[in-house]
This record gives C-alpha cells, structure tokens and sequence, in this order.
C-alpha cells in the first residue's frame, strides 16, 4: 500500500539564529532569508494568517504566497518550480513528503430558506451522483437539486470525492464554481442550490447541514465526531530545509496552533 511520507508530525521547533551557546559578546548580524510558499486555493487564508504572523515576529524572514489550482501545484513541485505548497488533499504517493499542520471539516451548505436541515452521506452521494434529483425525496420543497461542485483540479473537488464519493463519479449536472467565494454568493442567493466547502470559511449568509446527524462545528471535528473531517497539510518532494524547516515547525508549536485555531481545528 502506497503512503505519504507524513514524517513532520512533531519538528523540532529551531529558528535560521541556531541554538543558542555562549560565545564573545559581539555586534548581532540579521541575514534577510527569502522564500517562496505555495497555496491552493482553498487553503490560501491559512496560508496567509500563518506567514504573516510568523514575518511579524520574525522580521528577517520574507515569505512569498502564491495561489494556483492543487493539480498545477503538484506538477510543479514534480518539476521542481515549486518546493512546498498547503493543500487540504494530499495523493498516496511515496514520492510526495508531507506533514499535518491543521483540521478542518467539509460541510454541505444551501439556502437558508431550504428546510432541509440534514443529510445522510448516502443522501449527498446520491444527490451527486444524479440519482436524486428533487428536494421532495429528502423533505424539501417541490423544486429541482441544483448541485454545485469545484473544477477537478482544486483539492476540495478531490477531497470531496474521496470522504463522500468514492468510485462514483460527479454527475455532468452539477454546476462547476470557480472558487470558496464563488460557491458562497451562489448558494446564499439560489434557493435550490448545494454546495460545499470548509467549515472554516462558512458564512452565515448559507446554512450548513446536519451529516449523520451531527452538525459541523470545532467541537465535532476536534472530537472526531462530525464524519466529513479534512486535514491541511504542508507538502513537497522531500523532508524541509532549514529556511522552511523553520517556519513549519513554528507552525506546529503551540504558537503556530494557537493561530491555527482562531478559525480552523489545531492538531491533536
């Protein structure tokens, strides 16, 4: 069986500075360290909350962000134009290295006028699927379901296919949304419309629903309850120099983690 190499669970938490030792006291010289992330769409808020608290405390460190779709980011790590991109969907490859840095959970969403308020995975599979079509089959109203999904290749379609699809695939009626943002102003303004995305960027302008009877929240997906659970990760081709070593293991400090949770579920 394939595995990732997920061999950052716990980094030893150092900085570019080194140890600290005793040496003559002398002028402190700063070197300017410059260095490049990558993120896919999905995960790019993270992204960016957890490298601008970490150059805020670190004003020597410059980190560069740049978004691009899952399947570009992976090509271009395989490549070698990128080095380490977050993504919240990691492939069971044993040529890709990658490490836990946060929880989140994947929630459907529709209209808050939709009376449905839950839905058994078979349910969502079935939806997705085109053999459920009306929302009188789950206790809606008379109207038709209007599934929404994201493009094949961002890390959310993926995500989605493997915690609630599996081998079925998307019906071609499901209507493609470009991104997160997209998907919210769609939903909250189309009565008959689902879609999906991480808990942490749910607004309450759509209504998540019950999966299995549990409502997403923190507290479900820190206690392994809520079913639809999805991990961020950091990932390339190889375990991280020091430049990033650095700033992924702030991450995983009880630091980093605190940052993390403001919005999203920190590691256990």
């Amino acid at each position: 069986m394939i595995r990732v190499r997920n061999t950052l669970a716990v980094l030893a938490f150092t900085t570019l500075l080194g140890c600290a030792v005793d040496s003559p006291a002398s002028t402190p010289t700063t070197q300017q360290v410059n260095v490049t992330l990558y993120s896919t769409y999905a995960t790019q808020p993270l992204t960016r909350t957890l490298t601008n608290h970490y150059t805020d405390k670190h004003p020597e460190f410059s980190i560069k962000v740049i978004e691009n779709s899952y399947d570009d980011l992976i090509t271009q790590i395989s490549d070698g134009s990128a080095e380490y991109f977050m993504s919240s969907y990691v492939p069971s490859n044993d040529d890709i290295w990658a490490a836990p840095i946060a929880r989140d959970g994947l929630v459907l969403v529709t209209h808050p006028d939709n009376p449905v308020s839950r839905l058994q995975i078979d349910d969502i599979r079935d939806i997705y699927s085109g053999h459920t079509t009306q929302w009188t089959s789950l206790g809606g109203h008379t109207a038709t379901i209007n599934p929404l999904t994201y493009q094949t290749n961002d890390d959310l379609y993926r995500e989605f296919h493997r915690l609630v699809m599996g081998k079925q695939g998307i019906t071609s009626n499901a209507q493609v949304i470009p991104n997160i943002q997209a998907m919210i102003q769609h939903v909250s303004t189309t009565p008959n419309a689902i879609g999906y995305m991480p808990l942490s960027q749910v607004t309450d302008t759509v209504k998540r629903l019950e999966i299995d009877n549990i409502l997403p929240n923190q507290s479900t997906v820190m206690d392994n309850i809520y079913p639809l659970r999805i991990t961020l990760f950091v990932v390339g081709r190889e375990e991280p120099p020091a430049e990033y070593r650095a700033f992924f293991s702030w991450v995983q400090s009880l630091d980093g983690q605190t940052i993390v949770s403001q919005n999203y579920v920190a590691l256990p």
